[in-house]
């Protein structure tokens, strides 16, 4: 006795599709991440040094206008006390103690 057993099998070509290009797409992003890294170190030493380079830059960069605003505060705050108002009270009636 014979018998004839049919199937079939059914891809879901989109569904595929989309599990590649999603891996596809992870694959290059990681591999991306890893070559800028890479490049980065090479190029600047270890990420820690990196960034030091970079605020050194920034740091050399902006020096007088930190300086400027660091005292301008430093100034505002200090007028606000009562001993730099007595200080400067004093001056001013020109009793320089």
């Amino acid at each position: 006795m014979e018998r004839l057993i049919q199937f079939t099998v059914d891809f879901d070509d989109v569904a595929i599709k989309n599990r590649v290009e999603e891996r596809a797409y992870r694959v290059i992003a990681d591999d991306l991440k890893k070559d800028v890294k890479r490049g980065i170190v090479n190029n600047y030493g270890e990420l820690t040094d990196f960034g030091e380079s970079i605020i050194r830059n920034f740091l050399a960069e902006n020096k007088d206008k930190i300086i400027e605003q660091s005292a301008q505060i430093i100034a505002e705050k200090a007028m606000r006390t009562k001993a730099w108002k007595e200080k400067f009270g004093n001056v001013m009636e020109g009793n320089n103690e």
